[in-house]
């Protein structure tokens, strides 16, 4: 009886002239020499990795430290001027000769086409400072105290660039629920972010759920049913859906296949945020404040409606349905740090993370507005008005993302994927081998 053993080998590990390869074919060859099995090798057709006339390189490693990370982005600041004076190498570069691979610990190439951009920073002079910022995805799952290696190929003149699948995108909205809006596609959620007020409107899961549900209603019917929900929703320089006033300005800064970068500002300068948006999360940088206390908010839609039997979990595992917790009788209290909680609705499995990156020693506050109406919850909100906004430093951090399973632990371990710092180590730069 004859069995068969498929093997699948990658041309570009195969085709290498090295002593561990030759030795790796040799005891192949030998297996199959005196094994009972029939081999059926198959060879996949790998991209040819190329770095022909690309004269430098520089290695990047990134540990998990510590948590488990799952397609992470990363962010490496790079000032090209700075590291070839360092190797003593005097000349410029060019961005479009950039090719980002990965290697095993021992060098063997593992994937030669890593997906990355390179961002520019506003000071960014081409041959004198060129300080730019790489980001990429560090595919796949990473162990908690594993290490990454990466080498980024370049030269000093032109190279065919490789074409790189986008997996964010962005278009302008002439009017989205009455106003002008960015509409940011991800694979994981769609974005609608009002122009005008810095604020999201709409947050649809893939089944297109609004986990926010903005709509400009106007009295007599409820603001809980459409103008008061939004997020960030920070005050008082009202970052909302369909707050204009007082007026803000907001543009794109980044537009890439893995990053899309949104910057707004009161027209005083007094307030101003960034939202960098990837594939499976965005995170919003409070950069500068005026004189006031401020506080962040959710106030939406779990699940696309809300309904009293939807629920929330801190991040001590504590698990509570929303129903108890009207207005008058309104949770409030200090959460257990680290500072994030979720949302998710009692008839799905997928749930909406919240995260404050920074601890405080300020309270917090979640109620409701009772069946068909939206959640009410604050970081650095408290229970009465005299001492509503209590949040002062900036910068500040928020990041929201979906999780596509409600257990606490899968849940929590994208959190800490998202939120919690790489530890990065650039190295020097070197001529290409």
């Amino acid at each position: 009886m004859s069995r068969f053993l498929k093997i699948t080998l990658k041309k570009d590990l195969l085709f290498q002239n090295k002593p561990t390869m030759k030795l790796q074919s040799f005891l192949l060859f030998l297996f199959i020499l005196i094994s009972p099995w029939v081999l059926y090798a198959q060879i996949e057709d790998v991209p040819n990795f190329s770095v022909s006339g690309r004269k430098y390189t520089l290695p990047i490693t990134i540990q998990a430290n510590g948590y488990t990370r799952i397609d992470k982005p990363v962010e490496v600041q790079l000032n090209f001027s700075t590291l070839l004076s360092q190797a003593g190498i005097n000349t410029s570069f060019s961005e479009k000769s950039l090719q980002l691979i990965e290697v095993s610990p021992s060098g063997e190439i593992l994937n030669s086409q890593i997906p990355f951009q390179f961002d520019k920073a506003p000071e960014f002079e081409a041959g004198k400072k060129a300080l730019r910022t790489l980001v990429f995805l560090m595919q796949g799952i990473t162990a908690p105290n594993q290490s990454r290696y990466y080498k980024l190929y370049f030269d000093d003149k032109d190279h065919p660039e490789n074409p790189v699948k986008s997996l964010v995108s962005i278009q302008n909205i002439d009017a989205y629920e009455g106003y002008a809006a960015y509409k940011i596609n991800t694979p994981t959620a769609e974005y609608y972010y009002h122009i005008s007020s810095g604020g999201f409107a709409s947050i649809k899961d893939k089944e297109g759920k609004d986990w926010v549900s903005y709509h400009p209603n106007d009295e007599p019917e409820s603001g809980f049913m459409g103008r008061y929900r939004g997020i960030p929703n920070i005050a008082p320089p009202l970052f909302h859906p369909g707050s204009p006033e007082p007026k803000k300005y907001s543009k794109i800064i980044v537009e890439g296949p893995i990053k899309i970068s949104l910057m707004t500002e009161t027209e005083d300068k007094q307030w101003r945020t960034k939202w960098d948006i990837y594939p499976d999360y965005a995170t919003m940088t409070l950069l500068q404040k005026g004189q006031e206390p401020y506080w962040i908010l959710y106030e939406g839609t779990p699940g696309g409606e809300f309904n009293v039997e939807d629920y929330w979990v801190r991040s001590n595992g504590t698990r509570e349905v929303m129903k108890p917790y009207l207005l008058k009788s309104q949770w409030t209290g200090h959460l257990p740090s680290p500072k994030w909680v979720y949302f998710g609705d009692h008839q799905l499995d997928r749930v909406l993370y919240y995260i404050h990156h920074e601890d405080y020693p300020h309270e917090d506050v979640l109620w409701h507005s009772g069946d068909g109406g939206m959640t009410v919850f604050g970081f650095g909100r408290g229970p009465t008005q005299k001492n509503w906004q209590q949040l002062s430093n900036a910068p500040a951090h928020l990041t929201l993302g979906f999780s596509e399973k409600n257990d606490f632990t899968f849940v929590g371990e994208r959190i800490n994927s998202a939120f919690k710092s790489l530890k990065i180590s650039v190295g020097e730069v070197t001529k290409a081998e």
